[in-house]
């Protein structure tokens, strides 16, 4: 799964290439965040992914994360 994710296309959503577009806003990308580091205070631990990406608009890199399927999280 972490190769797959490796090779998805970020970018403009209406490029029919691309497979994730934007967060709809910077509190998305907040709330994405916060997901990410409540998991990782529960045991979670990010496979991959788990960042904003640089430049413009409200990219951020798909994530995978291991955690017990019994985190609160969950």
């Amino acid at each position: 799964m972490v190769k797959a994710y490796s090779s998805i296309k970020i970018g403009d959503p209406l490029d029919p290439s691309v497979l994730v577009g934007p967060l709809h806003s910077k509190g998305q990308v907040q709330a994405y965040l916060e997901g990410i580091e409540t998991a990782k205070s529960q045991g979670g631990k990010v496979l991959y992914g788990g960042k904003v990406l640089d430049g413009p608009g409200n990219y951020v890199t798909p994530t995978i994360i291991e955690i017990d399927p019994h985190a609160d999280i969950c």
